[in-house]
């Protein structure tokens, strides 16, 4: 129980400071210092920033893609389905905000090197959002020409780049607002989706 308790100060104090100064300004000292353990203790389970760099990554993407998948397998219908997505990541950016300003630093920023690639990180939550496109494609829900990888970036790029620049801008991730603007925009790729549908969202 102590050592869980100890990771999770060490989770919560590395995305903070990692968020704030970047990979190449942040210092083990100063993860020790933010998370309240001594650098012993910090060394004791992660051997070089690179390593707690890479767990706080995985560690984070990890609940993300839990978020997800709880969320697109609740509902076969395609609507609710797309809707519990997108409020599911707005919602677990909004109790996460220090760690989606530093997935934006990964993805984005040279600064945040680790010894992590960007397209191993991501590798689980694309792959579901890839099967979640091919069995709509297979239930002809979508356009049969429709590109699975495609999709599955498009609908990464709509829920983090909103929710980057709402931290940047100190708003709220998940407002309802924000929430309705982006299933609507996803499920125009859905057949059978009414201009009446979409227009009820939210309300």
């Amino acid at each position: 129980m102590m050592a869980k308790r100890t990771k999770d100060l060490i989770y919560q104090g590395a995305v903070e400071v990692f968020s704030k100064r970047g990979f190449g300004d942040t210092t083990m000292d100063a993860i020790a210092e933010q998370c309240g353990v001594a650098k012993g203790t910090l060394y004791y389970n992660f051997k070089t920033k690179e390593e707690l760099f890479t767990y706080v990554m995985r560690r984070g993407l990890s609940q993300l893609t839990d978020r997800l998948r709880q969320a697109l397998l609740s509902t076969e219908d395609p609507v609710h389905k797309w809707v519990r997505a997108v409020e599911s990541q707005f919602r677990f950016f909004e109790e996460n905000r220090a760690f989606c300003h530093l997935l934006v630093q990964k993805i984005w920023s040279a600064d945040v090197q680790g010894q992590l690639s960007v397209q191993e990180v991501l590798s689980e939550y694309f792959q579901l959002l890839d099967d979640q496109w091919a069995a709509a494609k297979a239930r002809h829900w979508i356009d049969d020409r429709a590109d699975v990888q495609t999709l599955s970036g498009a609908f990464f790029g709509m829920v983090v780049i909103p929710a980057a620049r709402a931290v940047l801008h100190g708003g709220a991730i998940d407002a309802p607002e924000r929430v309705r603007t982006i299933v609507k925009m996803i499920l125009r790729q859905m057949k059978g989706v009414s201009d009446d549908e979409l227009a009820s969202l939210g309300d």
